[in-house]
């Protein structure tokens, strides 16, 4: 349901996702997403040459356009097919591995496009190693991406 140019009509009261069976840490991570304005503006605005090569985020943007405009509670198991867990939908999973997962493929589906650097402004940061010796005042500092 779109409106005309203006996009999809916004919902006045939040939608659920189905479980289908111990997915409850795939609804959690993609209410977590879905409620990040930068990452939601990234999913919407994904424009795809190779639609093979896109399964992630195709399913992402069909789950969160059917949050943000369905009538009922949304399915996530085109989620769960495009990233080969259909069989083991009846087992929890670690949602630390599963948003591993998710942003793996969604980086690889985004490579070399504007998307991945925002994406990275996102999920991604620096650490600073800090070794300090108080003894001999002398310290090393190394700084690494994450």
């Amino acid at each position: 349901s779109s409106s005309g140019s203006d996009g999809p009509v916004r919902r006045s009261k939040y939608i659920g996702l189905k479980n289908q069976g111990a997915t409850c840490y795939i609804n959690c991570l993609v209410q977590s997403l879905f409620h990040l304005p930068k990452f939601k503006e990234l999913v919407d605005g994904l424009e795809y040459k190779d639609r093979s090569q896109s399964q992630t985020s195709i399913a992402l943007q069909k789950v969160f356009r059917g949050l943000l405009t369905g009538v009922k509670p949304i399915s996530t198991k085109i989620l769960t097919r495009a990233l080969g867990l259909e069989a083991d939908v009846n087992v929890q999973q670690d949602v630390q591995e599963y948003l591993g997962m998710v942003l793996a493929n969604l980086e690889s589906e985004v490579e070399g496009t504007p998307a991945a650097d925002m994406m990275k402004s996102i999920f991604y940061g620096r650490v600073e190693k800090l070794i300090r010796c108080l003894r001999l005042e002398h310290e090393v500092s190394k700084e690494e991406g994450c």
